[in-house]
């Protein structure tokens, strides 16, 4: 896993999750909400999260956010709600609660679950006698607008309320997941396991997040991740045993820098084993 930055520009943002067409889709939850009390899964229209699929793809190199395996190759691809819509009604609609996932990780293992280790968000309280004056104040507020990040309760608001809850699950958009993370080599068993780091916070429970939410040690993850981990350990070997003045140098190390890349599987494995454990230098002897 690896950290996810969103681009916030119109273009880049489905217009009915943005603007005006964001408010007039929250006071239609917020009204069916004071008409039922609760809101099934299947009142919410998928077709407008699933407009945001491509850019979250695009935001997430093709890979999904959690496991970092190429979606395009193992899986299908799904535009997930990172806080579920089951739970948190209210973000439904909300574009920064979206990001893109495997069918695996998202339907197989998270699904519905989402331990926190804080004070759950909270959301706009409705209830059946709510005016439409005061349902129409709260659509204004209960998303914020992907492209505001001035105006409270706006963007940078809920952001850091989410943060606050502390989730034990780790959301790459707004956590760095790389200084969370290392990676344990089973040599005999060839694979390769996702681990919280030493000294992390609620270290117990987002290792359990790890293991059973997301899933990031199923077999067949551990496995592949062998494979990738096996080509560093080999260009690691190559590289110590070279001189500085060898040619094959550079060859080696733009190999190891491909590893490193933002669209490369496992990256963070590979800076985990590159940069952290074996404080590899591969910049370029030419630089």
């Amino acid at each position: 896993m690896i950290k996810l930055t969103r681009e916030r520009y119109a273009r880049a943002i489905p217009s009915g999750l943005r603007g005006r067409s964001r408010v007039e889709k929250n006071l239609k939850v917020l009204k069916l909400k004071r008409e039922e009390g609760s809101i099934p899964s299947k009142s919410f229209k998928s077709t407008f999260w699933k407009a945001a699929k491509q850019q979250l793809r695009k935001e997430s190199n093709d890979k999904c956010a959690y496991c970092e395996a190429d979606t395009s190759i193992v899986a299908h691809g799904d535009v997930e709600h990172f806080r579920p819509k089951n739970v948190y009604w209210w973000l439904a609609y909300c574009y920064d609660n979206y990001l893109y996932s495997c069918q695996i990780c998202n339907q197989r293992f998270k699904s519905n679950h989402f331990p926190i280790s804080g004070t759950k968000l909270s959301g706009p309280l409705v209830r059946s006698n709510s005016t439409d004056e005061r349902l129409a104040a709260l659509a204004k507020e209960m998303t914020p607008d992907p492209l505001d990040t001035e105006n409270p309760p706006g963007l940078n608001s809920f952001i850091q309320a989410a943060i606050d809850e502390d989730a034990d699950l780790i959301d790459p958009y707004m956590v760095d997941p790389e200084p969370l993370l290392v990676y344990e080599v089973d040599d005999d068993l060839r694979e390769v396991k996702v681990k919280i780091a030493p000294r992390s916070l609620h270290r117990a429970a987002r290792q359990e997040a790890i293991d059973k939410v997301y899933g990031l040690n199923r077999e067949e993850l551990r496995k592949v991740r062998y494979q990738d981990y096996e080509m560093l350990e080999m260009l690691r070997q190559v590289l110590v045993r070279l001189d500085d003045d060898d040619k094959s140098v550079d060859e080696v190390k733009t190999a190891l820098r491909a590893m490193l890349a933002d669209n490369h599987r496992f990256a963070g494995m590979s800076r985990y084993f590159i940069k952290k454990k074996w404080k590899l230098d591969v910049t370029s002897n030419e630089l």
